[in-house]
């Protein structure tokens, strides 16, 4: 199963020591959106928990991991994020597709 989403939102962070990536479908649909984190610094502790790679999340918390991605491409106007298997058992998805929204900003 694919997960598609029209972001209307992109933005880009880097607060706190960690890149934070986001899109979200704010209009209609205000609880759709996918986040990329990644830390510029970690430490022993969290390579030790495994909390020192790509996370990504859609919709909720209970829809995240770390180290979840296989590959990330762009298909024409889309991104298209393929999971390996720790992705697609948390995130329940196998593919997210993110399209730019007409007007995203």
């Amino acid at each position: 199963m694919n997960y598609e989403l029209a972001a209307d939102i992109i933005s880009c962070d880097d607060a706190d020591e960690t890149l934070v990536f986001a899109f979200s479908a704010n209009g209609s649909e205000p609880a759709r959106y996918v986040v990329f984190q990644y830390p510029l610094q970690t430490d022993e502790q969290d390579s030790h928990l495994g909390l020192d790679g790509l996370y990504i999340e859609r919709d909720d918390q209970v829809f995240g991991c770390y180290n979840g991605v296989k590959s990330i491409t762009k298909l024409g106007d889309r991104i298209a994020i393929d999971l390996n298997d720790e992705g697609q058992r948390h995130l329940r998805v196998k593919r997210l597709l993110i399209a730019p929204a007409i007007g995203a900003r």
